[in-house]
């Protein structure tokens, strides 16, 4: 006996088929169209960005064209792919460098940030100086030299240890020699 399964989820109608291919087509439409917006008012801000990632960080510019002109060294056809790239993707190519501008210089605000933690912060001050007591002398105290114990047996336990220990070396030293 065989079993037969039904899956019932799916219908036999097409007329539900065509609208959901429909409804695919106006979403792929609308995607397009949605990218398509955000292309156009990037492409209308990136000069503004390229100028405040000049602002920001001039570095990141210099080495955005740095890194082209070594692809061209390197590979010229890849230098020319990418430099093709970076002007007709110039609405992403600036708020790439943009962004990179600001994440440097929070990096930067941040270790600042710590160095001062570590260091601290300097501080404008201005010495005030008691007159009384500039004038006087200050005295300098000498130190006494501590009184010299008395040996006792342990401490001279170890001196004559090293005084053996001297001449045993030297009579083997001696013994080498003969």
């Amino acid at each position: 006996m065989e079993k037969k399964y039904e899956y019932k989820g799916s219908s036999n109608n097409p007329l539900i088929t065509i609208v959901m291919a429909v409804f695919a087509i106006f979403v792929i439409f609308a995607l397009f169209k949605m990218v398509a917006f955000v292309t156009k008012l990037l492409g209308i801000i990136a000069p503004v960005l390229l100028v405040a990632t000049a602002i920001i960080d001039f570095k990141v510019l210099v080495n955005f064209v740095k890194m082209i002109v070594g692809l061209f060294q390197r590979n010229v056809l890849l230098g020319i792919g990418a430099s093709v790239l970076s002007i007709i993707g110039i609405p992403f190519v600036a708020v790439f460098l943009f962004s990179k501008a600001l994440l440097n210089r929070k990096v930067r605000k941040v270790n600042e940030q710590m160095r001062q933690e570590e260091e601290g912060e300097f501080v404008n001050f201005e010495e005030i100086v008691n007159k009384e007591k500039a004038e006087k002398e200050v005295e300098i105290l000498e130190l006494e030299e501590p009184e010299k114990r008395k040996s006792n047996e342990y401490e001279t336990l170890f001196e004559d240890a090293e005084i053996e220990e001297e001449n045993s070396a030297n009579d083997k030293n001696d013994n080498l020699w003969d």
